[in-house]
């Protein structure tokens, strides 16, 4: 097999002019009875139930864009006093909820402004936070045996334009039992990649890997099955075994056009061909270069198609 490597160098430079900076005025102190107030309740989209220890955060929308934050109580009240007129966004979530915009839907963008005119008093704000949802499932390996300290990993797959794309969703190892709890996660369709990086002896890579492994028990991400999730799921069962093989052993040479001191400690990675350059668990493979001629080796690789990079920074 013949191997070409290119290695490409970009440089940016960048400079900036100096500019003159000048200190804003001093504000006046706002008239008392211009402060306003906001008043609320986080509930549970799904139930309309209070969510306690909620952090909600209102965002002012002009000049330092200054935060103020507060935690609901045990019935998901909150409250906010002192406030200049002015206009607003306001977020909530934690306690395993994911930050969510008021007003906006699934937690999709498109949050409400609020707008607070002098002396404004505004009561009653329901902040509906949309419930994560949240899958489980057991790894298991060749034999049927639970992997215990696999990685186990949640792609989101969005659309830009035309185009699909993945976002980390959601990342947990699993058990003594090889079981895995992926939670917090927003609503919409997702892959479930599993591997295991079994330790070796010493420093050397193992002579036998595990497959990356899509849901259900796939080790080609064109392959994979979406799952779909909604408000407040807790879907169980999805399992997938992994298979092991035979690692291999890449080795190859850096070469550059440009005029470099010396090549060693470039990165080599390998990446692979079918993932549209998604980074998932166990996707990666590299080292750096070992010389300064170039050389580089990569061991524990699982046989397959990849695409393979050298970055110099």
């Amino acid at each position: 097999m013949r191997w070409a490597e290119s290695l490409l160098a970009v440089i940016v430079l960048a400079s900036t002019a100096g500019q003159a900076s000048a200190t804003p005025a001093q504000s006046a102190k706002p008239n008392p009875n211009d402060l306003c107030s906001v008043e609320g309740v986080v509930v549970k989209a799904t139930t309309g139930e209070g969510l306690k220890k909620i952090e909600v955060n209102l965002i002012s929308l002009q000049g330092e864009h200054q935060t103020f934050s507060a935690a609901t109580d045990s019935m998901g009240r909150f409250t906010f006093s002192g406030l200049e007129p002015g206009r607003y966004s306001l977020t909530a979530g934690g306690n395993g909820y994911p930050q969510q915009g008021f007003g906006s839907k699934r937690g999709r963008p498109g949050a409400n402004v609020l707008t607070l005119i002098a002396g404004s008093r505004e009561k009653n704000l329901v902040f509906r936070l949309t419930p994560p949802a949240v899958i489980t499932g057991t790894l298991r390996d060749e034999e049927g045996d639970p992997v215990v300290g696999g990685q186990v990993q949640a792609l989101r797959i969005v659309h830009v334009g035309r185009r699909q794309q993945y976002s980390g969703g959601g990342f947990a190892q699993t058990n003594d039992l090889g079981q895995y709890r992926l939670y917090g996660l927003e609503p919409g369709h997702y892959l479930i990649v599993a591997n295991y990086q079994r330790p070796a002896p010493g420093n050397a890579a193992g002579r036998e890997v595990y497959l990356p492994t899509f849901y259900p028990s796939t080790s080609n991400f064109g392959q994979a099955t979406p799952i779909q999730v909604w408000p407040g799921d807790e879907l169980s069962g999805i399992d997938a075994n992994l298979d092991r093989v035979q690692s291999v052993v890449v080795r190859g040479r850096v070469v550059s056009d440009i005029s470099v001191k010396s090549l060693q400690g470039i990165y080599v990675s390998l990446m692979p061909r079918d993932s549209n350059r998604t980074i998932y668990a166990g996707s990666n493979y590299g080292g750096s270069v070992q010389d300064a001629m170039g050389n580089f080796e990569l061991r524990g690789v699982p046989p397959g198609a990849y695409v393979l990079t050298a970055n110099l920074n």
